[in-house]
């Protein structure tokens, strides 16, 4: 049975939360409306560069290890969240993409500029079974070239024309951006398609 003196305490914590919370609106405003949260997903064969444009969008700094599996990274912009499922480029995995594009909101394609001719060949493969699968029909994508430093990296007209972009995608937007080592603009693209 409660006493009367916690009924008062009770009562006092209640009080104490309401004028805190107004002071917090008189003096601060009403708190900033949540930002909307977009899924997309973030796929391209092994050593093209994902975990490493990932890490620099979200401002991580530590020592980056190939994904295995899968991972899960939100990537904040100004006005939305991007949540992007990050999914290994091994053979073994490649398979498994499909199983993971179901409800994701848009596309990242992240490719080597700077590999061989087999290497691209097999990302371009890749890249057109991604892009004809019925789940990821007519959603935004963005392409990044990654290792553009490196002496032998493509431009965005080479690799643009090995994947055969501009017929694939006509139903689409899309985008396909040189990424130095991933800045945050690159991306913001895909954002702010999903969010409009």
């Amino acid at each position: 049975m409660t006493t009367v003196r916690e009924c008062v305490l009770l009562a006092f914590a209640f009080c104490r939360i309401g004028l805190y919370t107004c002071y917090r609106r008189i003096f601060y405003g009403p708190p900033p409306p949540p930002r909307p949260g977009f899924s997309a997903i973030c796929i391209g064969i092994t050593g093209a560069g994902k975990s490493k444009v990932l890490a620099v969008l979200c401002s991580e700094k530590d020592e980056i290890i190939p994904t295995q599996g899968f991972s899960i990274k939100d990537v904040p912009f100004e006005n939305a969240i991007l949540h992007v499922k990050e999914i290994g480029g091994s053979e073994m995995l490649r398979k498994y993409w499909k199983k993971y594009y179901r409800g994701v909101q848009g596309i990242i394609f992240v490719v080597d500029s700077s590999c061989d001719e087999d290497t691209l060949k097999i990302a371009s493969e890749e890249f057109c079974k991604a892009i004809m699968d019925p789940d990821l029909a007519g959603l935004p994508l963005l392409v990044l070239l990654n290792s553009i430093d490196q002496s032998k990296a493509r431009s965005i007209e080479e690799i643009t024309d090995a994947f055969n972009i501009n017929e694939l995608c006509s139903e689409r937007k899309w985008s396909i951006r040189n990424c130095y080592a991933c800045d945050a603009d690159s991306a913001s693209f895909l954002a702010l398609i999903l969010a409009s």
